[in-house]
């Protein structure tokens, strides 16, 4: 283990500012009612003179995304971040070690400065903002959302979500989300939330309600942080976000999704590449030998007052469009880019806003073959505008959505619409391996049809087929030999059946004993080889840990091979969770901190 590892010294990734403003309409409810749990005998925040001042600086940093990096070596970067943990709760009494930490990141950023001569901070003339490439695919995850009216009348909420790469954890990981809601002139509506996380940073949601304002914007801010390891290298980063949009003054405030839709009625908006499953909502070929990620994407959105022309839209609004697979597990995230020029497809008439684009393409990381998430994915699509529309002699700006959620999606806020939830597939058995049916004769993989039965196991009841995937695998397949001769191509996460249970065909050793259609058989051999052809899945009726025989070896359905997988992240972030010894402190008095709250929740 490494001297790092021993000393835990800290690689302060992220810090990551959010401001995320819209509109609340009239005739909202009293303040103080419906305040959410974690709130309780938290004081109210006061936003000063000069937080309004910092909020405005850094709300205008440059940005290509939502995020922006910040740079702690600008004196009011490093004093609105600190403001924001102290609106939130946090101080150095009671978090010593969090603080300690900000403090070397905030050395290393004046450091680095010093390195490149330079002479302002880095990011006040271009965005510094990591995205996903080809040697860092799974970077962090950040970002504000279901942000609107709450489920309690007369409130409004946010939810703030982060997630970190397991990769670049270390034992005794820290995270954590602050995040509040201000009316139009940063009044607080309600007390600060702040979450955090000792040993863990995979996946954090820290949700705020408050009492929504009688009148005017509703305004969200709140600050990510966390500790982690990259190589061997330590490097401190934070990042800001910044979004506004204007009230609901009347009129329509709406958006209206045409595409993507969930097209055969089954709950899911299924994207295939080089696949001809029954359940695809959309289909594409490959491009030009890779496997891009496109769908139609169509929508309307409708403001109550009028756009200004397509050229200010431009200049000074904001699009952004995005796939992001979120691994819950092991933390952080692929995300692909669209590769389309989003204001290039945009129609103004009056107060309505509509695009077009069939398809829509996103970008693999660095022009990879693949996407950076494995076939059979979920994955949050997220489309992001900030337009410009004209109030008497006033700029107005609007803020509108179109995301992937739960299924069925919850009402969305005015200006959003809410998407079923999105798989993207594209492998997994090699095509010519024989499927054991249920009268016992064998059929090629590519073969087997819809409403086949199969045989899961040896004397067990037969299965009907409910869909089937098929695809093309780049990378190396596992075979698996065994000692009676028989042998299976698998995608490396496609489980096979062991004594022990489900395992993935990459984490199988010689020796290791497997279920067969005779009973059990011995690995003799494990080997690599890349595959030429198709590669097939099925899915059956019946649980969750559904099999079928592949050459004479049982091997897991498609959503075995999900529920493997998930898993397997979640032993992976199970195994940092482990609060250092520096941390301990910080760690005990959050304990303590949720207690008091509980405490006074339990006394109103």
């Amino acid at each position: 283990m490494s001297q790092i590892h021993h000393r835990l010294r800290h690689a302060v990734r992220a810090a990551l500012l959010l401001t995320l403003a819209a509109g609340c309409e009239r005739g909202a409810g009293p303040a103080g009612a419906n305040r959410p749990q974690d709130q309780a005998a938290r004081p109210r925040a006061v936003l000063t003179a000069q937080d309004k001042q910092d909020l405005d600086y850094v709300s205008r940093l440059p940005r290509h995304s939502t995020a922006v990096e910040l740079d702690f070596s600008d004196p009011v970067q490093y004093r609105h971040f600190l403001r924001m943990w102290e609106l939130g709760g946090a101080t150095p009494q009671k978090y010593p070690e969090l603080f300690r930490s900000f403090e070397r990141t905030r050395q290393q950023h004046l450091a680095r400065r010093a390195r490149m001569n330079a002479t302002a901070a880095l990011n006040l003339n271009a965005d510094v903002t990591p995205t996903s490439t080809d040697a860092q695919p799974i970077v962090p995850v950040n970002y504000l959302t279901a942000f609107g009216r709450g489920t309690s009348a007369g409130t409004y909420a946010v939810t703030a979500v982060t997630s970190v790469p397991n990769t670049l954890q270390v034992p005794g990981t820290v995270t954590a989300t602050t995040v509040g809601l201000y009316d139009a002139n940063y009044n607080s509506l309600g007390p600060p939330t702040t979450v955090q996380q000792y040993g863990n940073g995979a996946l954090m949601r820290n949700a705020n309600t408050s009492p929504a304002p009688g009148s005017g914007d509703v305004i969200a801010q709140g600050s990510y942080y966390y500790v982690l390891q990259e190589g061997d290298s330590l490097v401190g980063h934070g990042g800001g976000l910044t979004l506004r949009a204007s009230q609901v003054t009347g009129g329509q405030y709406a958006m209206r999704n045409q595409a993507p839709v969930d097209v055969n009625g089954n709950g899911t908006i299924k994207i295939c590449i080089v696949r001809t499953d029954s359940d695809c909502d959309y289909k594409s070929t490959s491009t030009g030998g890779k496997f891009i990620v496109q769908f139609p994407i169509q929508d309307t959105f409708t403001i109550p007052v009028t756009f200004q022309p397509l050229s200010v839209q431009q200049s000074k609004g904001f699009a952004q469009v995005t796939i992001t697979q979120p691994d819950a597990g092991s933390g952080g995230g692929c995300t692909l880019p669209a590769s389309f020029n989003f204001w290039a497809g945009v129609q103004i008439s009056g107060s309505t806003m509509s695009w077009s684009f069939n398809p829509g393409p996103f970008s693999n990381p660095n022009g990879a073959s693949v996407p950076c998430f494995p076939s059979n994915s979920n994955v949050v699509y997220d489309l992001q505008v900030l337009t410009l529309g004209t109030t008497g002699s006033d700029t107005s700006f609007w803020f509108g959505e179109v995301k992937t959620t739960t299924n069925p999606p919850p009402p969305p806020p005015p200006g959003t619409a809410n998407l079923v939830p999105m798989v993207v597939a594209y492998g997994c058995v090699a095509a010519g391996s024989r499927v054991t049916l249920a009268d016992g004769s064998t059929r090629a993989i590519e073969e087997v049809r819809v409403g086949d039965r199969v045989l899961p196991a040896r004397g067990a009841r037969p299965l009907a087929v409910t869909a089937r995937t098929d695809g093309v695998e780049r990378g190396e397949m596992v075979r698996l030999t065994l000692e009676g001769g028989a042998s299976v191509l698998l995608s490396e996460t496609h489980p096979v059946l062991t004594d022990h249970g489900p395992v993935m065909a990459r984490d199988v050793g010689v020796g290791a004993v497997l279920r067969t259609a005779g009973g059990t058989g011995r690995v003799a051999r494990v080997g690599r080889e890349r595959f030429g052809g198709r590669v097939w899945n099925l899915s059956l009726e019946g649980g969750a840990e559904a099999s079928f025989i592949a050459n004479g070896v049982v091997v897991g359905d498609s959503r075995l091979q999900r529920l493997v997988e998930v898993e397997a992240r979640e032993r992976a972030a199970a195994a940092r969770r482990y609060v250092a010894p520096e941390w301990r402190v910080d760690a005990r008095n959050y304990a303590a901190e949720q207690r008091r709250l509980r405490a006074a929740r339990a006394g109103r």
